[in-house]
């Protein structure tokens, strides 16, 4: 054989190597587009209105997961009596809105019927923790308003 023959061979090995590593690249890169983990929504904007209780026409911005209580580590703190400390949980999985009842004093209504288990919530839900009624809403907040951070809080 020549070089020029062994250069030819060269070459077309290292091509086929190269084809057959770029398509196994983009076989698993398609499996990892497919995997669940990746086809994940993102949870939607949503926020609690109050319609009865400690103060009206507060806005409380949700985030993907909330704890609502009393306790000052909660995402969400009132101080109202009828609330207790971990009183219950408000999460997004899989693009859908929970509730979940914390084993409450008071319990938790989610349109007048008791939360014993969790949950799916809707836009427009009425949902009571102890002495406070909220609208579940969605989007973010009003600009306008009493809007509510829920960082001012702590």
């Amino acid at each position: 054989m020549n070089p020029v023959e062994v250069l030819l061979i060269l070459r077309l090995g290292i091509g086929v190597f190269l084809m057959g590593f770029l398509s196994l690249l983009l076989i698993f890169l398609w499996k990892d587009l497919k995997s669940p983990d990746a086809r994940e929504q993102m949870a939607p904007t949503a926020h609690l209105r109050t319609l009865e209780g400690e103060n009206l026409q507060i806005y409380y911005a949700l985030e993907e997961n909330n704890l609502l209580g009393r306790a000052e580590d909660n995402t969400l703190t009132f101080s109202e009596a009828t609330v207790s400390a971990y009183h219950a949980r408000l999460s997004c999985q899989r693009g859908i809105w929970w509730i979940e009842d914390l084993g409450s004093h008071n319990g938790t209504l989610l349109n007048e019927i008791p939360v014993t288990e969790p949950l799916i919530l809707g836009f427009g839900d009425s949902i009571q923790f102890g002495g406070i009624k909220f609208e579940f809403a969605p989007g973010s907040p009003p600009s306008a308003g009493n809007q509510f951070d829920n960082r001012d809080q702590k």
